[in-house]
């Protein structure tokens, strides 16, 4: 073994049919985490104005997702420069994670060149290179861990995520499932103060507002490991980073419906005029599923019952769980927002 971004790493191995252990990591409750599909490899070379996406089977711990978890290098198996460093993403929805270059429009990869992605597996808890779930597991090593590839033409697909609108896209999805009753509606009755439906009590409840349920801060006498647990002090709606927004962790929590309901056509006054753009894709095959095991392990994680509030008795499309795209359209919205930027008035919505 090679150690590369403070991380042991397995070099190419091939994926085994039974689970691997978990290295130097006894108190791991959960199964490894094994990598279900990549965008790039020997013979899937890297648009030039493209990205990277990695698709896993469990929900990842989000601190874990960094550049020392996912290290690339050149051929010669040399880190890339401070200047090719990427910036890299967590769909919490889709458990996939995105290397893409820090500056749109700035030159990133080379063509024609051939890069090296590794994954690390940490050595310990004090290791802090090596993707992790929320149960602490690891990458099991019984899979191929490091990643060849070349760069090819551009293709100007970028990450093929599309540009949304918070009250043609976001906000009916709020009103729908989300405004019932002491749930979080417009009012005084709002649960846990957190209102929503409207551009104002998003701006003033949720978006960089410690979720009550995250804020738990440090167990007395157990010491931690900075990041180590999941989700203390994380915000409901982190601007720009939605693998650190306990909103979309409460809605993971309800399994999506296997025969959604059709969606009323709920309008807002001031909402964009052309039409929403189609349903997200991403760059590799995933799975909108998630095992009944990591949604237990996520439970464990996350305080309160899940978002919407579970009905014994479905009988309307508001009272079913988000659908896999509508927990995209929540993803996407929160990371397209900017820190500080105000968020647009929706006016009255029908």
């Amino acid at each position: 073994m090679s150690s590369r971004g403070g991380a042991s790493l397995v070099v190419a191995m091939i994926v085994a049919a039974c689970d691997g252990g978990h290295p130097h990591n006894e108190s791991v409750v959960g199964p490894p985490i094994f990598i279900t599909g990549v965008s790039v490899g020997p013979d899937r070379p890297m648009p030039e104005d493209g990205v990277i996406t990695v698709a896993f089977d469990r929900y990842l711990l989000p601190s874990t997702v960094t550049r020392q978890s996912f290290s690339l290098t050149d051929a010669s198996n040399q880190n890339v420069t401070s200047g090719l460093l990427p910036t890299v993403s967590y769909d919490p929805v889709a458990r996939t994670v995105t290397l893409a270059r820090q500056i749109a429009g700035r030159p990133w990869l080379t063509k024609n060149l051939t890069y090296k992605l590794f994954l690390g597996i940490p050595e310990d808890d004090s290791d802090l290179g090596g993707v992790r779930a929320i149960d602490r597991a690891t990458l099991s090593p019984n899979q191929t861990l490091e990643i060849a590839f070349t760069v090819g033409e551009p293709n100007g697909v970028g990450t093929g995520e599309p540009t949304l609108d918070l009250c043609r896209d976001v906000t009916p999805i709020f009103i729908d499932k989300c405004s019932s009753a002491l749930c979080h509606g417009d009012g005084n009755q709002a649960a846990a103060g957190l209102v929503l439906t409207t551009s104002s009590g998003l701006a003033n409840t949720a978006i960089s507002r410690v979720a009550q349920g995250a804020n738990t801060g440090a167990v007395a006498g157990t010491p931690r490991t900075a990041g180590s647990v999941f989700g203390i002090d994380m915000p409901l709606i982190d601007p720009g980073n939605p693998g650190n927004s306990w909103l979309l962790y409460k809605v993971a929590l309800a399994k999506i419906p296997e025969q959604p309901l059709p969606a009323p056509n709920v309008t807002c006054a001031a909402q964009a005029q052309e039409p929403s753009p189609p349903p997200f894709v991403p760059l590799v095959p995933v799975s909108p599923m998630t095992s009944d095991a990591d949604r237990a392990a996520l439970d464990n994680a996350v305080l309160g019952a899940q978002m919407p509030y579970p009905s014994v008795d479905v009988t309307g499309y508001g009272q079913q769980a988000l659908t896999f795209d509508e927990r995209e359209n929540l993803r996407l919205w929160i990371a397209q927002l900017k820190p500080g930027a105000p968020l647009p008035e929706c006016g009255a919505c029908r």
